[in-house]
């Protein structure tokens, strides 16, 4: 147990209070599309960020995942293609 937990609720805190304000504050200034799809990233950008500053191991599923996230983000800005009579 921490002798001081002035720090770890502090973080808790500013990550609540400045990850909430900011996802509040982006919604009437961005459309939803954008919004979701910067939620979507955060994940794989903070285990690319892992791996390249902590020198974390990222394992198959990991890689596997973060490939399906931006395969998913590459597919969604394609143009719309409306369906074709046969």
């Amino acid at each position: 147990m921490p002798g001081n937990w002035t720090p770890l609720i502090t973080l808790a805190l500013m990550s609540q209070i400045v990850g909430q304000g900011l996802l509040i504050w982006a919604l009437p200034r961005f459309s939803p599309l954008v919004v979701g799809l910067t939620l979507l990233v955060q994940p794989v950008v903070a285990a690319v960020a892992g791996w390249l500053i902590f020198h974390e191991m990222l394992s198959a599923i990991e890689i596997f995942g973060g490939a399906l996230v931006a395969a998913s983000l590459v597919l969604i800005r394609l143009p719309n293609r409306a369906a074709r009579p046969i």
